[in-house]
């Protein structure tokens, strides 16, 4: 249902359309394939979508959109169909989520509320197994253990003060996360590197705070076996990535890493690889 609604936004103002973006996460040339391991984005905005209810009340911005996203996370050993307690639960979930951006010379903001599922609605277990079946590999044996199906409710705030040199963009980012996805504070130093033009490089390093994490916890509507109690998830941690964004006339590229420190008690450090193509209309 998610889907579809998601959709049909993106056809019904598919005329005043200023870019559309697909964007895939995986955990595969990182050789780690637990944890958070495949994700797939897909993005579209819009300043046409700015006068369009309900998008009028996020206020100021520059750019506006819709997204649509699916993420799948795995505890280390996918092979066993045993329960795995301390581990990182199975969970799959499903969002579709509204936001603008202000961008300004001094700083960038961004509002976004989401709206989705996690649980075997979000069918986590066919997608993956299904990709398995397509490449082959083992077949990942433990989704009997998921998380439960709940529902998904957050507002996200994002902030980064800009000082700018020559080429160079830098400064202090900020994002604040609060509902039934995520409860987190994010704080890192972000910098930007622009060289000939057409090739970008950015670099964000920092911490973040977490108090709710539904993917490690399970749901707040529904009392969840598997997930970790809040005593086993780690407060603080700390979190970074580099990405490089080649964009020529109408295509733009984006390739980069992310990691994360030890989420929970006898967890790992985690990273994943992002590719992402946009294309400006």
């Amino acid at each position: 249902m998610i889907y579809l609604i998601c959709l049909s936004i993106l056809y019904s103002f598919n005329s005043h359309a200023d870019s559309f973006s697909l964007e895939l996460d995986n955990d595969i040339l990182t050789q780690t394939d637990y944890y958070y391991s495949n994700g797939l984005l897909i993005e579209y905005e819009s300043d046409k979508l700015a006068t369009a209810r309900p998008w009028k009340w996020l206020g100021d911005k520059s750019e506006t959109g819709v997204s649509f996203k699916h993420e799948i996370s795995t505890p280390v050993d996918t092979g066993t169909s045993l329960a795995q307690p301390g581990d990182h639960p199975y969970s799959a979930v499903l969002y579709t989520s509204m936001f603008n951006k202000y961008i300004a010379e001094d700083k960038e903001s961004s509002k976004e509320v989401l709206l989705g599922v996690i649980g075997p609605l979000a069918y986590g277990e066919k997608i993956q197994n299904g990709i398995h079946d397509l490449f082959p590999s083992h077949p990942v044996n433990g989704w009997a253990h998921q998380l439960k199906n709940d529902l998904l409710l957050n507002f996200n705030y994002e902030l980064w003060t800009k000082n700018r040199g020559h080429s160079f963009t830098y400064g202090p980012w900020y994002r604040a996360e609060l509902g039934t996805y995520s409860t987190q504070f994010h704080f890192a130093y972000r910098s930007e590197v622009l060289f000939y033009k057409n090739h970008q490089f950015e670099i964000q390093f920092g911490a973040y705070l977490n108090f709710f994490d539904v993917k490690l916890q399970g749901g707040v509507f529904s009392d969840d076996e598997y997930g970790l109690s809040s005593d086993e998830v780690k407060t603080l941690n700390y979190l970074g990535k580099i990405f490089y964004r080649y964009r020529r006339k109408a295509h733009e590229i984006r390739l980069g890493n992310s990691f994360k420190g030890v989420q929970f008690k006898g967890g790992k450090p985690h990273s994943w690889t992002t590719l992402g193509y946009k294309y400006h209309f």
